[in-house]
């Protein structure tokens, strides 16, 4: 019985270990002008969505990608545009995307 309580007390350790929390800082352009900065903390694999009305919705999901990197995706919709930018990020570092001409999104992503 020792035996087996402890072979599912180190596999549930393994798997809070594998799973991350991680900070995401994000900035909306439009015309170089900020819509909001919004910061929000993220379970691996999990969506989270932030939304001024009338102004931005933004959706992020971030899963690990190694250890100094992460995958993100995003749903952006600012006004009537949609788009959907997915990309590999370092820890710890700015990445500007221009989705178009006038359209701008700034992350950082850190762990927790």
């Amino acid at each position: 019985m020792k035996t087996i309580i402890t072979i599912v007390s180190l596999l549930l350790s393994a798997t809070a270990f594998a799973e991350s929390d991680y900070v995401v800082k994000t900035e909306v352009l439009k015309e170089q002008s900020s819509l909001g900065s919004p910061t929000v903390v993220l379970e691996s694999g999990v969506s989270s969505q932030v939304s001024v009305e009338g102004s931005y919705s933004l959706s992020l999901t971030v899963s690990p990608a190694g250890e100094k990197n992460a995958f993100l995706k995003t749903q952006l919709e600012v006004g009537e545009e949609s788009h959907s930018p997915s990309m590999m990020v370092e820890l710890d570092k700015e990445t500007k995307v221009t989705i178009n001409d006038n359209t701008t999104l700034i992350v950082t992503v850190k762990k927790a």
